[in-house]
């Protein structure tokens, strides 16, 4: 099993390394079995394998991964950590992953993650750690909590927005012409965020540029703040259709804070549709005053 062990190392099988000379010592112990048991254990038993700070949240932690499963089910992980606060607490991911919740946004915490701390294939943590970690402010960010609206044409059509850590936004307003919006939904940008890559293609070949602006936004260090922003302006003239709104963060770079997109539509039209043994049922309604609408045309297309 000795020889086993060397071999697997020699051939970058560290983790079964360490399983082979456990196993040789289980069943022979001896004192250089041990020190190579001790020294492979160092370099391929279970241990903590890295440390991810989660600060560009509401709710930032600390978390740590571990180099095998931790058990799933029966054992208080909480109790192999030692905390520096009472109001801190310790979650399991359910796979490899242990993390220290309800820390704040500029603290640096040091937690200890105790000896005998179990994984899931009997190994134990073989030393106590101790990890210390600086939780930073979070990044500035921007993005619009709706999937998607449909704005009554009014003097008052305004979409809200949420910040963090900035008080500009830069604003561009697109709008989709009818023939472009199959076009749109083929290349997913209704379905998810818009990624940097994609911008230029719809800019180019599917939205149109119809306003440019800025917004000031209120700032909080930290806290998610919700503004209103009034488009009345920049869909003045504007006739009914579909429209994106792209806001970003001036002064940063848009790979690590994307931009926000909005897509939604200028209408006055409200259209339900009610499918029945007797056959489909339109109606249209105005939107600003929920009353019939007279005289518009209902097409059906294939």
């Amino acid at each position: 099993l000795v020889q086993m062990g060397q071999a697997l190392e020699a051939i970058d099988r560290g983790r079964d390394t360490v399983q082979a000379l456990r196993l040789a010592q289980a069943l022979q112990p001896r004192d250089d079995t041990a020190a190579a048991l001790e020294a492979a254990a160092g370099l391929y038993g279970f241990r903590i394998l890295a440390t991810d700070v989660q600060a560009d949240s509401a709710r930032p932690r600390i978390c740590v991964e571990f180099s095998e499963d931790l058990v799933k089910t029966g054992v208080d992980y909480a109790t192999f950590v030692q905390l520096p606060a009472a109001e801190l607490t310790v979650s399991y991911d359910g796979w490899r992953q242990l993390c220290v919740e309800g820390v704040a946004h500029g603290s640096r915490q040091t937690v200890t993650f105790r000896e005998g701390l179990p994984a899931a294939d009997g190994q134990v943590l073989a030393k106590s750690v101790d990890i210390t970690a600086y939780v930073r402010d979070r990044n500035p960010g921007v993005r619009f909590p709706g999937r998607g609206y449909v704005l009554p044409r009014s003097d008052t059509v305004a979409i809200p927005v949420e910040t963090v850590n900035t008080d500009k936004l830069d604003l561009t307003l697109y709008r989709v012409t009818d023939r472009n919006l199959l076009r749109a939904v083929q290349n997913g940008y209704f379905s998810q965020p818009m990624r940097n890559d994609q911008e230029w293609e719809f800019s180019a070949e599917v939205g149109t540029e119809i306003w440019t602006g800025s917004a000031s936004v209120p700032q909080e260090v930290n806290k998610d703040l919700t503004t209103r922003l009034p488009l009345s302006e920049a869909l003045a003239g504007q006739p009914a259709g579909v429209y994106a709104l792209r806001a970003s963060v001036p002064g940063v770079d848009p790979y690590l804070v994307p931009a926000g997109w909005q897509w939604f539509v200028v209408s006055d039209l409200g259209l339900t549709s009610l499918s029945g043994v007797d056959g489909l049922h339109v109606f249209v309604r105005a939107l600003g005053t929920a009353g019939a609408k007279e005289g518009v045309t209902v097409d059906m297309l294939s």
